[in-house]
């Protein structure tokens, strides 16, 4: 008799199977856990974190809670309590409704499930170890539910290879409660992270990363998640017909971005991705911002019949019975929306087939030289005036240049002009040297970074601290980050909710400056995490403020700032290259001149 050959899988791990799906990292947790409590009617959630989500995850609500006998059926395959039959797909309403993530979940980590639904308090706790009940006990518990998720993977050790930096897991888990916040302004959610603490050795000490404010305003869970600067520049968007209304927040040509990690789609109050809806909330811009994208939150609501939310295991994309006519409604919203705020709007698209605007970064102006640089590294300055920073910079490399031979410098250079306010042209014994301003200073400033002891002598403090209000993903960077930061001149403080009290800014700048090169810096460091999927690497944060505090093309400079940029760059370890790769100089030899004019 042959053996068989199909058996059916048993429950633990057909359910570490559903968890491949479902449960990718700690943010899929917390989104699961989170939309449950959602769906249970709470008005106050609060999750808690450790070492970005690996070692804990805790979600406590006050939503209408389970019994026993609830709490132990949640444990098991397709157990919901969102929908009784197939009929029910064709109008799902909650977040939730397949009943496979608590049970994926607790196959994969130690899940402690601590609820009441009784008005006495009569509760349950349920231990549960790798999908396996350990324990049933009466407590006594408020009103909701807490589920508290320990050791995520510990028994599939292949799947914690592939977790990211507990910076990265943690951004990606702000990302998620402030898409929740978005969707549901009615709801409080709290977000805390557990580090050890300063005062107590082995006590953790909870650290507030984000704190929504309930009331139903949408424009409050606005600004909590884009913070307030950005929200200022936005602007409200409604349209509707029959079947379907649009509405929400859009950030106004000004204040777009150059990538789209600040977009957000919401449908019947569901967070997922559609790229053609989202694509023609960029239509409007395409003329006005060209190579930007808006800040937007968009909100989509229609009969639930209309739209598909079960082609996604995540339930992160839906299709739509008829996506031309809501994408086209999305367009006139946001266009009329966009065409009142500026008073008028070209409301022509461009072709496919016109080239593409290259994006520019704005020269930041009024930017100063070194003087002196001692062997240690120490610096001191002198004032520029503002340059024309509207003035696009003909010399901005689109690509890395040819890799060529290094050029030995002469050890003593003397200036003799500047050439189209970009280019130092020097003398010395053995022929002409030509310097990149922008880049020579860019050396300078980052050799300088790196050699700071954090002794505050490259900061000048504020009389007066100035507070700097970011997107909670940004300030989630920051927070990592503020070390280099610090190094580069600027002295930040958390001060929770998105926002940092700069104390202090580089020397090198002039007090209003600092602000806008600071946010600068944020905005590119987010960026290029943003696109990368990756952490910034700490010298990378030092390019940037290099780069940023740096003179541009353009800048005029006197003589004796010249020659002060010219010894600071001999001075370095390198000359040859900026910390992005560019050359910063070019030789002409006196060899290179007599055989030109055919003196040899």
């Amino acid at each position: 008799m042959s053996e068989d050959k199909i058996v059916l899988l048993d429950d633990i791990t057909a359910n570490q199977i559903a968890a491949g799906e479902v449960v990718e990292r700690p943010l899929s947790v917390v989104k699961e856990l989170c939309e449950n409590s959602v769906d249970a009617g709470a008005t106050a959630i609060k999750i808690e974190i450790e070492n970005g989500g690996q070692t804990l995850i805790r979600v406590t609500d006050n939503g209408c809670g389970m019994s026993e006998r609830d709490a132990l059926m949640c444990l098991s395959r397709h157990a919901t309590s969102k929908i009784r039959s197939s009929a029910d797909l064709a109008g799902i309403t909650t977040l939730g409704f397949r009943g496979e993530a608590v049970p994926s979940i607790a196959s994969v980590s130690r899940m402690v499930i601590e609820t009441c639904g009784d008005p006495e308090g009569k509760g349950t706790k349920i231990t549960v170890t790798g999908g396996e009940v350990e324990a049933v006990e009466s407590i006594a518990f408020s009103r909701g539910t807490r589920i508290t998720v320990r050791e995520l993977f510990f028994n599939v050790p292949a799947r914690r290879k592939f977790m990211k930096t507990v910076s990265s897991e943690q951004t990606g888990i702000i990302d998620v409660v402030g898409r929740l916040a978005l969707a549901s302004p009615d709801i409080r959610f709290e977000l805390l992270n557990l580090a050890p603490s300063a005062r107590e050795k082995g006590a953790l000490a909870p650290k507030r990363l984000m704190l929504s404010a309930a009331g139903g305003d949408l424009l409050n869970a606005v600004t909590s998640v884009f913070g307030s600067d950005t929200a200022r520049e936005m602007v409200y968007f409604s349209e509707k017909d029959d079947i379907c209304s649009v509405s929400g927040y859009v950030s106004s040509p000004g204040g777009c971005k150059s990538s789209r990690r600040d977009e957000y789609l919401f449908v019947n109050g569901r967070s997922v991705k559609n790229r053609k809806i989202l694509y023609m909330a960029e239509l409007p811009f395409k003329s006005l911002a060209p190579g930007r994208y808006p800040a937007l939150a968009l909100f989509i609501t229609l009969p639930p019949s209309l739209v598909d939310v079960n082609v996604h295991p995540a339930k992160s994309e839906v299709n739509f019975s008829n996506e031309g006519h809501v994408s086209g409604l999305v367009y006139k919203g946001i266009l009329k929306a966009v065409s009142g705020a500026l008073g008028s709007v070209r409301t022509e698209i461009p072709s496919a087939s016109a080239p593409a605007h290259s994006e520019k970064t704005a020269a930041t102006s009024g930017y100063v030289l070194p003087k002196n640089i001692s062997q240690e590294g120490s610096v001191s300055f002198v004032t520029r005036p503002a340059a024309d920073s509207d003035k696009d910079d003909p010399f901005e490399w689109t690509a890395p240049p040819a890799e060529s031979a290094p050029i030995t410098v002469p050890k003593n250079l003397k200036v003799i002009g500047q050439y189209r306010n970009t280019y130092i042209i020097c003398g010395s014994d053995e022929g002409i040297i030509i310097i990149d301003q922008h880049v020579a200073h860019e050396r300078v400033l980052y050799e300088g970074f790196m050699s700071h002891t954090g002794d505050n002598t490259w900061s000048q403090l504020l009389l007066m601290p100035v507070t700097v209000s970011c997107s909670l993903k940004e300030a989630s960077i920051v927070n990592a980050r503020l070390e280099e930061l610090a190094k580069a001149g600027f002295l930040l403080e958390d001060f929770g909710g998105g926002s940092f009290i700069m104390r202090g800014y580089p020397a090198c700048l002039k007090e209003n400056q600092a602000r806008e090169v600071l946010e600068g810096i944020i905005r590119e460091m987010s960026e290029e995490q943003g696109d990368k999927k990756l952490v910034i690497k700490p010298e990378k944060v030092l390019i940037t403020a290099s780069c940023r505090m740096a003179v541009k093309a353009g800048d005029p400079l006197s003589v004796a700032e010249m020659q002060a940029l010219t010894d600071a760059l001999l001075k370095c370890s390198i000359v040859n290259t900026c910390p992005h790769g560019r050359p910063i100089i070019m030789s002409v030899t006196n060899l290179d001149l007599d055989k030109a004019f055919g003196r040899l």
